[in-house]
């Protein structure tokens, strides 16, 4: 079975930034920072969900039942996901 995955952002653990990435997530995947980056807390687990317009992250301490330590929303002009409108961090 292939499956395919396209990834256009994500979070970097060793700097805990927002990074751009390529079109296909596979092995050996080109990263570039995006600047500034988001300050994100110590954490250990990150599990992403999404819906039309938004891409939810979420960052915990403790694996997947601990402790919520911080939120990335980023959200899309439409649904074709191209073009991100904002990112928000709670």
């Amino acid at each position: 079975m292939s499956v395919e995955a396209r990834l256009i952002a994500a979070i970097d653990p060793a700097t805990r930034k927002l990074v751009e990435v390529g079109d296909e997530l596979n092995d050996a995947i080109r990263v570039n920072a995006v600047a500034g980056g988001i300050s994100l807390p110590n954490y250990d687990y990150v599990a992403q969900t999404q819906d039309a317009t938004h891409d939810f992250w979420t960052f915990k301490t403790g694996g997947v039942g601990g402790t919520l330590v911080a939120t990335v929303t980023i959200t899309y002009t439409d649904a074709t996901k191209v073009t991100i409108s904002t990112v928000e961090k709670t």
